[in-house]
Protein backbone atom coordinates (compact mmCIF):
# COMPACT_ATOMS: atom_id res chain seq x y z
CA UNK A 1 0.00 0.00 0.00
CA UNK A 2 2.95 2.35 0.75
CA UNK A 3 4.39 1.56 -2.70
CA UNK A 4 0.95 2.90 -4.40
CA UNK A 5 0.30 6.12 -2.01
CA UNK A 6 4.28 7.07 -3.18
CA UNK A 7 3.06 6.23 -6.65
CA UNK A 8 0.00 7.96 -6.93
CA UNK A 9 2.42 11.24 -4.55
CA UNK A 10 4.48 11.45 -7.57
CA UNK A 11 2.00 11.37 -10.34
CA UNK A 12 0.15 13.80 -8.87
CA UNK A 13 3.65 16.00 -8.03
CA UNK A 14 4.45 15.14 -11.91
CA UNK A 15 1.14 16.66 -13.03
CA UNK A 16 1.33 20.09 -10.93
CA UNK A 17 4.41 20.64 -12.23
CA UNK A 18 3.15 20.33 -15.53
CA UNK A 19 0.29 22.50 -15.18
CA UNK A 20 2.75 25.37 -14.02
CA UNK A 21 4.69 24.99 -16.71
CA UNK A 22 2.07 25.03 -19.42
CA UNK A 23 3.36 21.61 -20.30
CA UNK A 24 0.92 19.04 -22.30
CA UNK A 25 0.89 15.23 -21.70
CA UNK A 26 -0.34 13.49 -24.94
CA UNK A 27 0.55 10.22 -27.29
CA UNK A 28 0.65 7.99 -24.31
CA UNK A 29 1.12 4.90 -25.72
CA UNK A 30 1.32 0.89 -23.90
CA UNK A 31 4.47 -0.93 -24.64
CA UNK A 32 5.26 -4.13 -23.36
CA UNK A 33 7.02 -8.46 -23.50
CA UNK A 34 7.50 -11.51 -21.76
CA UNK A 35 8.61 -14.84 -21.89
CA UNK A 36 7.09 -18.05 -19.67
CA UNK A 37 10.32 -20.61 -20.25
CA UNK A 38 10.30 -23.81 -19.28
CA UNK A 39 13.30 -26.07 -19.16
CA UNK A 40 14.49 -29.78 -18.58
CA UNK A 41 17.92 -30.55 -18.24
CA UNK A 42 19.58 -34.28 -17.70
CA UNK A 43 22.89 -34.12 -16.70
CA UNK A 44 25.03 -37.14 -15.94
CA UNK A 45 29.23 -38.09 -15.21
CA UNK A 46 32.00 -37.55 -13.23
CA UNK A 47 32.15 -33.75 -12.98
CA UNK A 48 28.00 -33.74 -12.41
CA UNK A 49 27.49 -33.74 -8.36
CA UNK A 50 25.17 -36.08 -8.16
CA UNK A 51 26.00 -38.31 -10.54
CA UNK A 52 22.68 -38.22 -11.95
CA UNK A 53 20.58 -34.92 -11.88
CA UNK A 54 17.31 -33.87 -13.44
CA UNK A 55 16.39 -30.36 -12.91
CA UNK A 56 13.14 -28.44 -14.27
CA UNK A 57 12.00 -24.97 -14.06
CA UNK A 58 9.73 -22.53 -15.11
CA UNK A 59 10.41 -19.07 -15.09
CA UNK A 60 8.64 -16.19 -16.18
CA UNK A 61 9.50 -12.51 -16.72
CA UNK A 62 7.17 -9.52 -17.94
CA UNK A 63 7.78 -6.01 -18.71
CA UNK A 64 4.73 -3.14 -18.62
CA UNK A 65 5.76 0.40 -19.69
CA UNK A 66 3.95 3.60 -21.14
CA UNK A 67 5.91 6.39 -23.26
CA UNK A 68 4.32 10.00 -23.76
CA UNK A 69 5.47 13.19 -24.69
CA UNK A 70 5.67 15.62 -21.72
CA UNK A 71 7.00 18.68 -24.56
CA UNK A 72 6.94 18.79 -28.16
CA UNK A 73 10.77 17.71 -27.95
CA UNK A 74 10.60 15.88 -24.40
CA UNK A 75 9.34 12.56 -24.25
CA UNK A 76 8.99 10.11 -20.91
CA UNK A 77 9.27 6.77 -20.22
CA UNK A 78 8.20 4.71 -17.09
CA UNK A 79 8.45 0.84 -17.32
CA UNK A 80 7.73 -2.13 -14.49
CA UNK A 81 9.80 -5.73 -14.78
CA UNK A 82 8.80 -8.97 -12.33
CA UNK A 83 10.52 -12.30 -12.90
CA UNK A 84 9.75 -14.76 -10.87
CA UNK A 85 10.11 -19.48 -11.06
CA UNK A 86 6.91 -20.97 -10.94
CA UNK A 87 5.94 -22.64 -7.48
CA UNK A 88 7.81 -19.45 -5.58
CA UNK A 89 4.57 -19.08 -4.00
CA UNK A 90 2.63 -21.15 -1.77
CA UNK A 91 -0.71 -23.13 -3.10
CA UNK A 92 -2.86 -20.32 -1.52
CA UNK A 93 -0.63 -17.70 -3.69
CA UNK A 94 0.87 -14.56 -2.09
CA UNK A 95 -0.49 -11.64 -0.39
CA UNK A 96 -0.10 -8.14 -2.57
CA UNK A 97 2.99 -6.65 -0.73
CA UNK A 98 4.86 -10.72 -1.51
CA UNK A 99 4.15 -9.35 -4.96
CA UNK A 100 4.93 -5.60 -4.97
CA UNK A 101 8.26 -6.55 -3.54
CA UNK A 102 9.29 -8.47 -6.53
CA UNK A 103 8.41 -5.68 -9.37
CA UNK A 104 11.08 -3.32 -9.74
CA UNK A 105 11.07 0.13 -11.71
CA UNK A 106 12.94 -0.91 -14.75
CA UNK A 107 12.91 2.52 -17.36
CA UNK A 108 11.84 5.96 -15.86
CA UNK A 109 13.50 8.50 -17.43
CA UNK A 110 13.00 11.72 -19.83
CA UNK A 111 14.44 11.75 -23.28
CA UNK A 112 15.05 15.36 -24.58
CA UNK A 113 15.21 15.43 -28.67
CA UNK A 114 17.13 18.28 -30.67
CA UNK A 115 19.13 18.36 -27.15
CA UNK A 116 21.19 22.07 -27.10
CA UNK A 117 19.01 22.79 -30.45
CA UNK A 118 21.18 20.65 -32.70
CA UNK A 119 18.99 18.54 -35.40
CA UNK A 120 20.03 14.83 -34.54
CA UNK A 121 20.86 14.97 -31.07
CA UNK A 122 19.23 13.97 -28.25
CA UNK A 123 19.98 12.94 -24.43
CA UNK A 124 18.23 10.35 -21.68
CA UNK A 125 18.37 10.94 -17.97
CA UNK A 126 17.51 8.17 -15.64
CA UNK A 127 16.56 4.46 -15.54
CA UNK A 128 16.97 2.92 -18.61
CA UNK A 129 17.60 0.32 -21.13
CA UNK A 130 21.03 0.30 -23.03
CA UNK A 131 22.71 -1.41 -26.24
CA UNK A 132 21.49 -4.31 -28.15
CA UNK A 133 20.31 -7.49 -27.23
CA UNK A 134 23.01 -9.55 -29.37
CA UNK A 135 25.94 -7.36 -28.35
CA UNK A 136 28.90 -8.71 -27.06
CA UNK A 137 30.65 -5.23 -25.15
CA UNK A 138 27.74 -4.13 -23.98
CA UNK A 139 23.93 -4.20 -22.86
CA UNK A 140 21.48 -3.92 -20.58
CA UNK A 141 17.48 -4.86 -21.11
CA UNK A 142 15.45 -7.81 -21.85
CA UNK A 143 17.42 -10.95 -21.85
CA UNK A 144 15.87 -14.28 -23.48
CA UNK A 145 16.10 -16.62 -21.13
CA UNK A 146 18.28 -19.63 -21.52
CA UNK A 147 18.79 -22.48 -19.40
CA UNK A 148 18.67 -21.56 -16.03
CA UNK A 149 19.19 -17.79 -16.31
CA UNK A 150 16.73 -15.80 -14.92
CA UNK A 151 18.05 -12.64 -14.56
CA UNK A 152 16.16 -11.70 -17.31
CA UNK A 153 15.94 -8.06 -16.77
CA UNK A 154 18.75 -5.15 -16.18
CA UNK A 155 18.96 -1.75 -16.36
CA UNK A 156 21.32 1.26 -14.81
CA UNK A 157 21.02 4.67 -14.04
CA UNK A 158 22.55 7.01 -16.61
CA UNK A 159 23.13 9.92 -19.11
CA UNK A 160 23.27 8.75 -22.22
CA UNK A 161 23.83 11.34 -24.87
CA UNK A 162 23.38 10.29 -28.54
CA UNK A 163 23.96 11.46 -32.03
CA UNK A 164 22.14 10.00 -35.23
CA UNK A 165 22.08 12.08 -38.59
CA UNK A 166 24.14 11.33 -41.99
CA UNK A 167 24.60 7.84 -41.47
CA UNK A 168 26.42 8.33 -37.66
CA UNK A 169 24.82 6.62 -35.02
CA UNK A 170 26.76 7.21 -31.84
CA UNK A 171 26.03 7.60 -27.82
CA UNK A 172 27.93 8.23 -25.03
CA UNK A 173 26.83 6.89 -21.37
CA UNK A 174 27.84 7.71 -18.03
CA UNK A 175 25.89 4.75 -15.57
CA UNK A 176 26.10 3.81 -12.25
CA UNK A 177 26.15 -0.15 -12.10
CA UNK A 178 24.93 -0.06 -8.18
CA UNK A 179 24.94 2.32 -5.00
CA UNK A 180 28.84 2.01 -4.22
CA UNK A 181 30.03 3.76 -6.84
CA UNK A 182 30.33 1.47 -9.12
CA UNK A 183 30.27 3.09 -12.29
CA UNK A 184 30.62 2.68 -16.29
CA UNK A 185 30.95 5.29 -18.86
CA UNK A 186 31.94 4.87 -22.96
CA UNK A 187 31.31 5.94 -26.33
CA UNK A 188 29.73 3.75 -29.20
CA UNK A 189 29.88 4.84 -32.58
CA UNK A 190 28.24 3.07 -35.67
CA UNK A 191 29.12 4.46 -38.95
CA UNK A 192 26.74 3.30 -42.34
CA UNK A 193 27.97 3.42 -45.78
CA UNK A 194 31.68 3.67 -45.21
CA UNK A 195 31.75 2.09 -49.01
CA UNK A 196 29.10 0.34 -50.44
CA UNK A 197 27.49 -2.13 -48.59
CA UNK A 198 30.60 -1.50 -45.40
CA UNK A 199 29.81 -0.27 -41.91
CA UNK A 200 31.83 -0.15 -38.99
CA UNK A 201 31.60 0.23 -35.32
CA UNK A 202 33.59 1.48 -32.57
CA UNK A 203 33.32 1.64 -28.97
CA UNK A 204 35.66 1.91 -25.64
CA UNK A 205 34.74 1.50 -22.09
CA UNK A 206 35.77 2.50 -18.82
CA UNK A 207 34.44 0.04 -15.87
CA UNK A 208 35.16 1.80 -12.95
CA UNK A 209 34.49 -0.84 -9.93
CA UNK A 210 35.66 -4.00 -7.82
CA UNK A 211 35.27 -6.63 -10.23
CA UNK A 212 39.21 -5.42 -11.01
CA UNK A 213 40.04 -5.52 -7.72
CA UNK A 214 42.88 -7.79 -8.22
CA UNK A 215 44.82 -6.21 -10.96
CA UNK A 216 48.12 -6.09 -10.15
CA UNK A 217 48.58 -2.12 -10.03
CA UNK A 218 47.80 0.96 -8.61
CA UNK A 219 45.13 1.81 -10.35
CA UNK A 220 42.90 -1.44 -9.58
CA UNK A 221 39.56 -0.05 -10.15
CA UNK A 222 40.04 0.54 -13.57
CA UNK A 223 38.98 -1.81 -16.54
CA UNK A 224 38.82 -0.21 -19.91
CA UNK A 225 38.14 -2.73 -22.46
CA UNK A 226 37.44 -1.39 -26.40
CA UNK A 227 36.99 -2.95 -29.76
CA UNK A 228 36.13 -2.55 -33.66
CA UNK A 229 33.74 -4.42 -35.81
CA UNK A 230 33.63 -3.77 -39.76
CA UNK A 231 30.39 -5.21 -41.33
CA UNK A 232 30.25 -6.00 -44.81
CA UNK A 233 26.63 -6.84 -46.68
CA UNK A 234 26.97 -8.40 -50.80
CA UNK A 235 23.55 -8.98 -51.96
CA UNK A 236 22.36 -11.85 -49.55
CA UNK A 237 25.49 -12.52 -47.89
CA UNK A 238 26.65 -10.69 -44.87
CA UNK A 239 30.11 -10.74 -42.93
CA UNK A 240 31.13 -8.82 -39.67
CA UNK A 241 34.20 -9.38 -37.82
CA UNK A 242 34.69 -8.01 -34.39
CA UNK A 243 37.72 -7.32 -32.52
CA UNK A 244 38.13 -6.56 -28.45
CA UNK A 245 40.89 -5.66 -26.37
CA UNK A 246 40.88 -5.46 -22.28
CA UNK A 247 42.74 -3.78 -20.14
CA UNK A 248 42.88 -5.43 -16.68
CA UNK A 249 43.14 -2.80 -14.07
CA UNK A 250 45.41 -0.50 -16.16
CA UNK A 251 44.74 2.65 -18.16
CA UNK A 252 43.45 2.07 -22.15
CA UNK A 253 46.23 1.66 -24.24
CA UNK A 254 49.05 1.39 -21.24
CA UNK A 255 52.71 0.51 -22.07
CA UNK A 256 52.52 -2.31 -18.81
CA UNK A 257 48.88 -3.87 -19.95
CA UNK A 258 51.64 -6.37 -22.25
CA UNK A 259 50.79 -9.63 -18.95
CA UNK A 260 47.68 -8.87 -18.23
CA UNK A 261 45.57 -7.70 -21.19
CA UNK A 262 42.74 -10.10 -22.62
CA UNK A 263 41.28 -9.88 -26.00
CA UNK A 264 38.28 -11.57 -28.19
CA UNK A 265 37.99 -12.03 -31.65
CA UNK A 266 34.19 -12.62 -32.84
CA UNK A 267 33.55 -13.45 -36.65
CA UNK A 268 30.00 -14.09 -38.29
CA UNK A 269 29.30 -15.11 -41.76
CA UNK A 270 25.72 -15.41 -42.59
CA UNK A 271 23.51 -16.21 -45.88
CA UNK A 272 19.96 -15.36 -46.20
CA UNK A 273 17.69 -15.51 -49.32
CA UNK A 274 13.76 -16.00 -49.21
CA UNK A 275 13.26 -19.03 -46.81
CA UNK A 276 16.62 -20.42 -46.11
CA UNK A 277 19.43 -19.04 -44.23
CA UNK A 278 23.36 -20.53 -43.18
CA UNK A 279 24.94 -18.95 -39.92
CA UNK A 280 28.54 -19.50 -39.16
CA UNK A 281 30.38 -17.87 -36.07
CA UNK A 282 33.44 -17.75 -34.39
CA UNK A 283 34.45 -16.37 -31.52
CA UNK A 284 38.12 -16.90 -30.13
CA UNK A 285 38.89 -15.11 -26.03
CA UNK A 286 42.27 -14.96 -25.47
CA UNK A 287 43.35 -13.94 -21.89
CA UNK A 288 46.59 -12.86 -19.93
CA UNK A 289 46.07 -13.39 -16.38
CA UNK A 290 43.04 -11.54 -16.01
CA UNK A 291 39.05 -12.51 -17.46
CA UNK A 292 37.36 -10.25 -19.72
CA UNK A 293 34.92 -8.66 -18.22
CA UNK A 294 31.81 -6.82 -20.24
CA UNK A 295 28.25 -6.42 -20.16
CA UNK A 296 27.08 -7.75 -23.03
CA UNK A 297 24.86 -10.77 -24.05
CA UNK A 298 26.89 -13.43 -26.12
CA UNK A 299 25.10 -16.81 -24.66
CA UNK A 300 25.50 -19.24 -27.54
CA UNK A 301 23.59 -22.56 -27.64
CA UNK A 302 20.65 -24.19 -25.16
CA UNK A 303 23.26 -26.09 -23.26
CA UNK A 304 26.80 -24.02 -23.60
CA UNK A 305 25.68 -20.63 -22.25
CA UNK A 306 24.98 -22.20 -18.96
CA UNK A 307 26.92 -25.47 -18.20
CA UNK A 308 29.87 -24.39 -19.95
CA UNK A 309 30.58 -23.31 -16.27
CA UNK A 310 31.53 -26.86 -15.51
CA UNK A 311 33.63 -27.17 -18.61
CA UNK A 312 35.60 -23.74 -19.33
CA UNK A 313 34.74 -22.13 -15.86
CA UNK A 314 32.32 -20.07 -17.10
CA UNK A 315 30.87 -18.61 -20.14
CA UNK A 316 28.27 -16.32 -19.17
CA UNK A 317 28.27 -12.32 -19.37
CA UNK A 318 31.62 -11.80 -17.58
CA UNK A 319 34.54 -14.02 -16.43
CA UNK A 320 34.97 -15.67 -20.14
CA UNK A 321 37.81 -18.23 -19.89
CA UNK A 322 40.43 -19.34 -22.54
CA UNK A 323 37.60 -20.82 -25.22
CA UNK A 324 36.99 -20.79 -28.88
CA UNK A 325 33.96 -21.82 -29.92
CA UNK A 326 32.44 -22.74 -33.34
CA UNK A 327 28.70 -22.24 -34.46
CA UNK A 328 27.25 -23.88 -37.85
CA UNK A 329 23.46 -22.83 -37.98
CA UNK A 330 20.86 -23.00 -40.66
CA UNK A 331 17.26 -21.79 -40.65
CA UNK A 332 14.32 -23.06 -42.66
CA UNK A 333 11.08 -21.35 -43.00
CA UNK A 334 8.29 -23.97 -43.61
CA UNK A 335 5.55 -21.53 -43.96
CA UNK A 336 4.97 -18.06 -42.45
CA UNK A 337 4.11 -19.27 -39.12
CA UNK A 338 6.79 -22.14 -38.72
CA UNK A 339 10.60 -21.84 -38.56
CA UNK A 340 12.98 -24.35 -37.90
CA UNK A 341 16.66 -23.71 -36.94
CA UNK A 342 19.58 -26.54 -36.50
CA UNK A 343 23.02 -25.43 -34.85
CA UNK A 344 25.94 -27.35 -33.89
CA UNK A 345 28.19 -25.93 -31.84
CA UNK A 346 31.98 -27.03 -31.21
CA UNK A 347 34.04 -25.67 -27.95
CA UNK A 348 37.65 -26.40 -27.45
CA UNK A 349 40.01 -24.32 -25.06
CA UNK A 350 41.74 -21.81 -26.81
CA UNK A 351 44.52 -22.26 -29.96
CA UNK A 352 44.11 -25.93 -28.45
CA UNK A 353 41.48 -28.68 -30.76
CA UNK A 354 41.43 -31.44 -29.20
CA UNK A 355 39.19 -32.64 -25.84
CA UNK A 356 37.02 -30.79 -28.16
CA UNK A 357 33.21 -30.55 -26.88
CA UNK A 358 30.21 -30.31 -29.15
CA UNK A 359 26.60 -29.35 -28.66
CA UNK A 360 23.80 -30.31 -30.94
CA UNK A 361 20.72 -27.75 -30.86
CA UNK A 362 16.95 -28.40 -32.80
CA UNK A 363 14.81 -25.31 -32.37
CA UNK A 364 11.32 -24.00 -33.41
CA UNK A 365 9.33 -21.00 -33.60
CA UNK A 366 5.74 -21.00 -34.08
CA UNK A 367 3.89 -17.48 -34.54
CA UNK A 368 0.07 -17.33 -33.11
CA UNK A 369 0.43 -13.83 -34.05
CA UNK A 370 2.44 -10.74 -35.08
CA UNK A 371 3.24 -10.36 -31.33
CA UNK A 372 2.50 -14.20 -29.77
CA UNK A 373 4.78 -16.75 -30.86
CA UNK A 374 5.61 -20.52 -29.57
CA UNK A 375 9.11 -21.98 -29.07
CA UNK A 376 10.78 -25.13 -28.38
CA UNK A 377 13.93 -26.95 -28.53
CA UNK A 378 16.12 -29.39 -27.72
CA UNK A 379 19.51 -29.91 -27.02
CA UNK A 380 22.87 -32.67 -26.39
CA UNK A 381 26.01 -32.38 -25.10
CA UNK A 382 28.43 -34.39 -27.36
CA UNK A 383 31.76 -35.01 -25.04
CA UNK A 384 35.36 -35.82 -26.28
CA UNK A 385 34.79 -38.44 -23.76
CA UNK A 386 31.24 -39.21 -23.59
CA UNK A 387 31.96 -41.26 -20.22
CA UNK A 388 32.73 -38.50 -18.85
CA UNK A 389 29.83 -35.95 -18.84
CA UNK A 390 26.53 -35.89 -20.39
CA UNK A 391 23.61 -33.42 -21.00
CA UNK A 392 20.90 -32.89 -22.08
CA UNK A 393 18.13 -30.53 -22.44
CA UNK A 394 14.19 -29.87 -23.74
CA UNK A 395 13.12 -26.20 -23.73
CA UNK A 396 9.57 -24.78 -24.18
CA UNK A 397 7.48 -21.82 -23.89
CA UNK A 398 6.06 -18.66 -24.80
CA UNK A 399 6.96 -15.07 -26.41
CA UNK A 400 4.85 -12.00 -26.49
CA UNK A 401 5.33 -8.07 -27.44
CA UNK A 402 3.57 -5.22 -28.20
Amino acid sequence: MKKLLALAAVLAVFASVSSAQNLSLKNFKFFGEGQIFGANNTSKGAIISPAVNNQGDINVFSVLGLTFDVADNIGATVALGYGSTWGAQSLDGDNLNGYLNTIRVVQANLTVNKFADIDGLSATFGRQFYGEEDSFSAYFGVRRLNGDQIEAITSLDAVTVGYKKDGISAKAIYGQLDNADHSVYGLDVKISSIAEGVDAQIYVYDVNNDYANNAPTHDAREYVYAGIKPTVKINDLTIAVEFAKSFAGYKAFSTDVADYSSMIIKADLGYSADDFGARLTYFSLLEKNKDFLSFGNYNPGLIGANDLVQVFNSLNLIGYKNVQILNVGFDYALNKQLGLSIDYLHYTQALEFDDANGELDLTANYALSDNVSLFGGVGTWIASDIDFFEINTLQAGLNYKF
